[in-house]
């Protein structure tokens, strides 16, 4: 009995150093392995937030930088660097042919430097002489200063002409921007 007993003890004592070692060399270590990863993983949700975060500013920005991108275009069209007054003649004649107007003189003077030292935007000066109705002009003037080049209509004169016909001198500017 006494052997018995002893065989028990030694076995109890061996399954008690396997538990202890499976403790010592595995369970703590993975548990250490378990602890540190966890720290990892929040560390990279902490990282990846703020990717996101950075993400969503870069996203802004470009939706941003496309935006400037477009209104720069629209502004180049209205107030273009250049004096380029080629395009500002093709659309006002092209004005003047939808509502049947003769334009009988178009002439576009000065601007010829486009500094604008004294604070003013550089601009040129257009003369448009035509003959037409009251109506018809009316609509001219509306629509050149709906073009998509900015001017303005700084004087209008009017004279009798033939019939119902009246002869209309129009005085502007068409302003361009400086680089």
């Amino acid at each position: 009995m006494k052997n018995m007993f002893q065989k028990t003890i030694v076995q109890v004592a061996f399954y008690l150093i396997v538990i202890i070692c499976l403790i010592v060399f595995v369970l703590i270590p993975e548990a250490k392995g378990i602890a540190l990863n966890k720290k990892a993983i929040s560390n990279d949700k902490v990282e990846l937030a703020n990717l996101d975060a950075e993400l969503t500013t870069l996203k802004k920005l470009s939706e941003t930088s496309t935006e400037i991108e477009q209104k720069t275009a629209i502004i180049s069209k209205y107030l273009p660097d250049t004096l380029d007054s080629s395009s500002f003649i093709v659309e006002t004649e092209g004005l003047a042919k939808s509502l049947n107007l003769v334009i009988e003189n178009f002439s576009i003077t000065g601007g010829a430097s486009a500094s604008s030292e004294d604070g003013t935007q550089p601009q040129s000066q257009f003369t448009i002489s035509l003959k037409s109705s009251f109506g018809q002009t009316l609509a001219f003037i509306e629509q050149l200063e709906n073009l998509a080049r900015f001017n303005t209509v700084s004087s209008v004169s009017l004279s009798a002409g033939d019939g119902d016909q009246i002869s209309i001198q129009l005085t502007g500017q068409i302003y361009y921007g400086s680089k």
